[in-house]
């Protein structure tokens, strides 16, 4: 649904994970229509993650978003979600990361994983 960026600002959109990574997102507030047609409401967003899946994702910023997922695959936007880039954090984690968070107007984000992985990333005011 629609929720808050990391910074409390409102940010309008819903975000779709799809099977093999793919994400699509709307800005368009018709999907809440039974009759939406879909296909036309989503756009698609090039997530290059070969396969593993996109679990979660959160906006620190209204421009900044990132995207966890299996295999402790992290991705981060800068642009709106229009571009991804691979965020090694991870990399070695024997892990799945299910949640991101950030808190404190997006200056400390979290990110959960199985096996009690838990991930604090600090951003500069």
């Amino acid at each position: 649904g629609f929720r808050d960026a990391g910074n409390g600002e409102p940010w309008e959109g819903v975000w779709m994970s799809l099977n093999g990574g793919a994400l699509t997102q709307t800005e368009d507030k018709g999907y809440n229509e039974l009759q939406a047609d879909t296909q036309k409401l989503f756009q698609y967003c090039e997530v290059r993650t070969g396969g593993i899946g996109i679990i979660d994702l959160a906006f620190r910023t209204s421009t900044e978003a990132w995207a966890v997922g299996g295999s402790g695959v992290i991705y981060v936007s800068r642009d709106g979600g229009k571009n991804w880039s691979f965020d090694s954090s991870a990399v070695d984690l024997p892990c799945n990361l299910y949640n991101v968070k950030f808190f404190d107007k997006g200056k400390v984000g979290y990110m959960i994983g199985s096996g009690g992985i838990l991930l604090r990333k600090a951003f500069a005011a």
